[in-house]
């Protein structure tokens, strides 16, 4: 069973130390932080499974804490549970329209308090199809994010990233780093993103060696540039002294063939639609398959913006 990392905010540092200490004993791993603008970093920064959020803190409340951590792509789908003293039902209300998952009322009971914790994780978890590895939302989530954007007339650029001579690796050096090169792949595709993209952007994880970005037609080259940068220069260190002192490993091809594959790179293919187009998710996809292949067969940047044909 994985285990799940929880952001306690809270002003209060004995209700803090006691939530930390509850969850720690249920099997989490609890972090710490006193106040809504050093809660928003530890979130922006660890990414945890889920926030308990105090509403009532001074100088910036859970609720506003609560919409900024929505406003960001880094944050948007952590869930959270706002914690509050308020009894009134129009507080609750307000919570949980501001975004909350849950709303818990202190004084809480330890049991109901950890009832609602795994079950929020658990919902979550379900509702996004996130992948284990990577915490990234999945296909789903993708899907609907991709329409809700072409729906509100809006223009929408779609990054595909994937991890070339991927297969070679994993049969080389086996699943373990293999792992840990995808975890690293979605770490830089997160900082690419928060560096060179803008807030409302979108990031997932469609499966394997995947990945699917969501971003403006200003700002997607910037950050395909960025990311397929930062990964070549991380590259090597995902091989051994030999195999990177040579550049390449060998292996057998799809075909069994024995050949020279060399060190894991990016690709990405961009493809813009325009605002008011109709796109269906489906043959924009096996479009950008299509792309893929003739990206792959000029290995010039690394990235490659393609226009859309319905």
């Amino acid at each position: 069973m994985p285990k799940y990392k929880v952001l306690i905010i809270e002003d209060d540092p004995l209700l803090r130390e006691l939530a930390s200490a509850l969850l720690e004993t249920s099997g989490y791993e609890p972090l710490e932080a006193g106040d809504g603008k050093d809660g928003l970093s530890m979130a922006f920064a660890e990414r945890p499974d889920l926030i308990l959020l105090d509403r009532g803190m001074p100088d910036m409340d859970g609720v506003e804490v609560l919409r900024r951590l929505r406003a960001n792509f880094v944050t948007t789908h952590i869930p959270v549970i706002l914690v509050s003293g308020r009894h009134e039902l129009n507080d609750r209300l307000e919570g949980l329209a501001s975004g909350a998952d849950d709303y818990i009322i202190k004084p809480y009971d330890r049991q109901e308090l950890m009832a609602r914790v795994g079950a929020v994780i658990r919902r979550t978890q379900q509702s996004l199809g996130a992948d284990p590895l990577t915490k990234l939302p999945g296909n789903l989530v993708l899907r609907h994010q991709f329409q809700q954007r072409l729906a509100a007339g809006n223009g929408v650029c779609i990054g595909y990233v994937d991890v070339d001579n991927f297969k070679a690796y994993v049969d080389h050096y086996g699943f373990e780093a293999a792992a840990f090169v995808i975890q690293k792949a979605a770490q830089m595709l997160y900082a690419a993103v928060t560096d060179h993209g803008d807030p409302q952007d979108f990031i997932g994880h469609i499966g394997g060696d995947d990945f699917l970005l969501l971003s403006t037609t200003s700002k997607i080259d910037h950050v395909a540039a960025a990311l397929v940068e930062s990964f070549a220069a991380l590259a090597p260190q995902f091989y051994s002294d030999g195999d990177r002192a040579r550049g390449y490993i060998e292996g057998k091809d799809r075909f069994g063939t024995m050949r020279q594959f060399p060190l894991v790179s990016l690709s990405v293919v961009i493809i813009c639609i325009p605002p008011g187009a109709h796109a269906d998710p489906d043959h924009v996809a096996a479009y950008a398959a299509h792309c893929k292949t003739e990206l792959k067969r000029d290995r010039g940047t690394g990235w490659k913006r393609f226009e859309y044909v319905p």
